[in-house]
Formats: C-alpha cells, structure tokens, sequence
C-alpha cells in the first residue's frame, strides 16, 4: 500500500500487514510476526503441518523495511536491500522454505509483491524487477520508474510518483512473461490495489475501479479514502480518520467497528487483518487455519484482536 512506498528505505518502517490463502503477517518494528496455516512452512520457524492461531515471529527476520503476503509465498525486503521468501516453492518440484532464504540477484529492492510462484521488487533506482518458476530476477523494461506495485494471478499494476497507473499481463502467471505493453489506467492515484478481475485506485479521496462494473463507484462514495485493499469479492479501505470501511461484491460500503487509527490494512482469502501505529492488529472472517490469529481455529464477523505480538512494538 501507498503507506510502505519508496520511504523504506529507512531504520524503523512503519506497521505493516500483509494477508494471503490462510495466513498473515505483520512488519512490527523491522521484525516479522505471522500466524494461520503453515503446511508450506509459511509461518518461517521451521515447521509445517500444524497451524498456529496466534502470532510468532519469524527468527531470521530482524531487519525488514517490506512485506508481502501471497497464497501461500511470502516474501521480506531487509534493510539492505536483500529479499528473502520462504513457505511455498517457486516451481512445483521444489521443497517448500521452511525458514526464509535469499533470493540470489537481488540486492537493492525497497518493496515487494508476492505473486503465484513469483515476485516482483520495486529496485532503489525505481525499476521492476521479477522472478518466478525458478527464473532468475530480471528487471522489466518496459514498464517505467515506480512507486508501488500491485499483483494477483494474471495481473500487475505499477503506480509512478506522478499518479499515474499502467498495468500488464503475465503469460501463465509467470512475472518474467508480459504479454502486453503497459498502458495508463489510472491518473492522479495515491494508492492502488489488484484483484484478477481488477484494479481499484485512491484518486483525491475517492476510490476508482476498472475492469469490473460491480465493484466500481457509486458503490464506494467517499471522498477521503487514503488506502485501498481488495480481492475478488471484498473492496476494503482506509478513511483519513484511521476508520475501515469494506464492500462485498459491490454491496453499500459498511463501517467496520472496534478498528480505529488504521495504518494498513489488508485483504486475504476470506478474512481481513488492519494494523494501527501501536502495533495492534485486528483480523475477520474466516479462521479455520487460524488465520484470525485471536488464538482459535473459528470464524468471526467482526474484528478479533491478533494475539502474540509484542506490546508496543510498533515505532511512534
């Protein structure tokens, strides 16, 4: 999110959440903290099987600026520039990264975006670069400088410091494959985030969608969104005064309550987590794997409370 855009490169990134299939992590003072299911080993402490429905922190991370959250890939961007990822294999007959390791070839990334098997970094001189099916890091070259990135299965967005948005598509789902030469979608936006049936934007406060009608205004009427989240079924965002507000399948936009002072929020499969500048995160929906991180294995409609962070982690 626009939140965690090129200002990483800094000693103490801000919170940060990400959400994925079944599990979630948030950035808390350069640490990393995940929960929910962990049969790919994506809760980075060198186990699988079990899920864990609280909150553990993720040992060989102590320096991290950004954070990505795939299905079941995840991927951090540490202070040096450096990436590492673990949990799902980038090719299916690879074992699963039970601990985070390190991406060979990448050395001065400042953001990254978990795709399907892959990933893409935004590079320090604001170039894109990706990899995935086991193909090395390559930068994109066609695309221009950017300031954000935004990916699902099949689609990426990069949003430039002026506001403008172009995106492409990827052949098989593989970020070393464009098929299509970027073009504008978007101009003036501060944020942007992608579904595989679209792109959703924070343009002046408002949020505009393309590609799909049902999701886009007069749905979402504000004029002071600051961030926005989505998948296929839920648009979420965040208003000026730190409040959450979410639409299901182009449904009125309903308040969520308990949340307040949101810095970040984020939508999984299923179920939504948000972060606050103290650190405190707040997770809905479903929670089978845990995924909820309020200690059970159980649904909520509303807002639990992530268990297991440390108090007052999150810099002021």
């Amino acid at each position: 999110m626009v939140l965690q855009a090129l200002a990483l490169v800094i000693t103490c990134a801000p919170p940060q959440v990400s959400a994925g299939d079944d599990v979630a992590c948030v950035l808390l003072d350069g640490a990393v903290y995940c929960w929910g299911e962990n049969n790919d080993g994506e809760l980075g402490d060198g186990t699988t099987i079990t899920p864990r429905p609280r909150a553990g922190p993720v040992p060989a991370l102590k320096d991290v600026v950004h954070l990505s959250v795939g299905d079941d890939l995840l991927c951090a961007v540490r202070r040096n520039g450096a990436v590492a990822c673990w949990g799902e294999a980038f090719a299916r007959d690879e074992p699963v990264r039970r601990v985070p390791k390190a991406v060979k070839g990448v050395s001065d990334a400042v953001a990254v975006q978990v795709l399907n098997r892959g990933a893409c970094v935004i590079r320090r001189d604001q170039s894109i670069a990706c990899w995935g099916q086991s193909r090395p890091p390559r930068t994109l070259g066609k695309l221009g400088k950017a300031s954000q990135i935004a990916m699902r299965d099949g689609l990426g967005c990069a949003r430039r410091k002026s506001g403008m948005v172009e995106c492409w598509s990827y052949a098989s789902r593989q970020p070393s494959s464009i098929l299509a030469p970027p073009r504008p979608w978007l101009t003036g936006a501060q944020d942007i985030a992608v579904a595989t049936s679209g792109l959703c934007g924070v343009v002046g406060g408002r949020v505009q969608c393309v590609l799909e009608a049902s999701e886009a205004p007069p749905a979402l009427r504000v004029t002071d969104a600051v961030a926005v989240t989505r998948n296929n079924e839920r648009v979420c965002l965040i208003h000026k005064t730190g409040t959450v507000g979410c639409s299901r399948r182009g449904a009125k936009l309903t308040a969520i309550p308990t949340i307040t002072g949101a810095v970040d929020l984020s939508v999984g499969a299923g179920f939504v987590c948000a972060v606050d500048a103290t650190g405190a995160v707040w997770c809905w929906g479903e929670g089978d794997y845990g995924q909820l991180g309020h200690g059970k294995l159980q649904a909520s409609t509303t807002p639990v409370k992530v268990l297991g962070l440390p108090a007052n982690a999150a810099p002021r």
